[in-house]
């Protein structure tokens, strides 16, 4: 056999033999993402291998209806496929599949704010630093049933407009839910802080006009979280002496107002938890009545009993649909989470064993109590000094009190 002839054979069996060798071999079984971003934005991502999840987290303001993802993976193709924007709302489940017809499956899930990921359950398990703030009223400020003397303004525990000082956030004697939160989360790590910027008679506007979440992002250290807690001053008209806005706030600035709290909050990058706060009382025999506030009667000595105003409930209910609202859907940060710190109603009002008050400060035959009724023995210790009918007295404290004790440990 000639040279060349060899040659040709020898070509062809390794030919052969390789051909054979590759059919045997298995085919690859790459099938991952390596990285995930967004054209013209810069984007953060944190990988979850374990579980093949991906979050994403783009600048506050960001529209997350229409994104442009730009993805680096191992494989021979993915789904959705590439080259357009996205809406990333919810979601996205792409797969990667491998040269093996094998599938990987990813959850991409963006955000708007980092601070959404934040899980404060898990810090206050961890015995953690925990840095909050409060935007409220006379009901975050401490006032209660009991303890109103404690709370004059001018006074080392609220100042001249109202609003509580810092001593009064850290006075024992003052036993608001407040007050008892922040010594509940000292006792698990002593270094927390709570910021309680709560005003008596306080609304949103003056919380917008005053700057508190300006003032809040500017302490040190920097809450991650602040409770807002707005809803009944901003239906009253003329409340109080004290109050520093007259004229109540009409139902559409309400909720814009408390809108403009949420954005410049997350703009901070602090994350807002809505609080439906505790409505107003009702009372017996001859006083104003629950009805005429849940049917948009005014309050007395506030204005006209005109019955075109929007109920206090109506007020509280607004926050589930502030909450819920799709903008912050569309910002990667919704919806945003509501705290219920409503007190327990009847059909005719307020569960008297947390709300109850009395119409002319005394104990008598016309408020159909006995020195053996449950409320006569749970309420007696402040009737002599002043007729309360704003706030949940020592009970609804204790209720308000679990239910914010509760967020920190779900």
């Amino acid at each position: 056999m000639s040279y060349r002839i060899q040659l040709i054979v020898l070509f062809i069996c390794s030919t052969i033999c390789y051909s054979q060798f590759s059919n045997n071999q298995p085919l690859d079984t790459a099938k991952r993402i390596v990285s995930f971003s967004f054209k013209n934005y810069h984007a953060t991502t944190k990988f979850n291998d374990s579980i093949k999840s991906i979050i994403v987290n783009v600048p506050f303001g960001t529209d997350v209806t229409a994104l442009f993802p730009q993805v680096n993976y191992k494989g021979v193709s993915i789904e959705p496929e590439l080259g357009a924007d996205h809406d990333f709302i919810r979601p996205v489940r792409y797969k990667i599949k491998a040269k093996d017809s094998s599938v990987q499956e990813y959850i991409i899930k963006v955000i708007g704010n980092p601070v959404m990921l934040k899980d404060f359950s898990a810090a206050y398990k961890n015995q953690d630093k925990i840095v909050l703030g409060i935007i409220g009223n006379s009901k975050s400020c401490g006032f209660r049933q009991t303890g109103w003397e404690l709370l004059v303004p001018g006074g080392e525990n609220l100042d001249k407009n109202g609003l509580l000082t810092q001593v009064g956030q850290d006075n024992p004697e003052v036993h608001g839910w407040a007050q008892e939160l922040q010594r509940w989360l000292k006792s698990k790590n002593s270094t927390s802080i709570i910021y309680n910027y709560s005003g008596s008679g306080w609304t949103t506007r003056n919380h917008l006009e005053f700057g508190t979440v300006q003032k809040l992002a500017a302490k040190l250290p920097k809450p991650d979280i602040v409770f807002v807690q707005l809803q009944v001053n901003d239906r009253l008209k003329d409340i109080v002496s004290v109050s520093p806005v007259k004229g109540g706030i009409s139902w559409e600035e309400f909720k814009s107002n408390t809108e403009k709290i949420i954005t410049d909050l997350l703009n901070e990058g602090i994350l807002p938890i809505l609080v439906k706060e505790d409505n107003v009382p009702f009372t017996t025999g001859k006083g104003w009545k629950w009805s005429e506030y849940d049917t948009g009667m005014n309050a007395p000595n506030t204005g006209t009993n005109d019955g075109t105003h929007r109920s206090f409930s109506e007020y509280v209910r607004a926050i589930d649909s502030i909450a819920l609202d799709e903008k912050w859907l569309r910002l990667g940060v919704g919806p945003l989470q509501v705290l219920d710190c409503y007190t327990p109603s009847l059909n005719t009002g307020q569960d008297s064993r947390y709300h109850y008050v009395d119409q002319n400060g005394v104990f008598d035959e016309e408020d159909g109590l006995a020195p053996g009724d449950f409320r006569y023995s749970l309420m007696r210790g402040w009737y002599s000094r002043i007729n309360d009918v704003w706030h949940q007295n020592d009970l609804g404290g204790e209720l308000i009190l679990e239910t914010y004790k509760t967020f920190f440990r779900e």
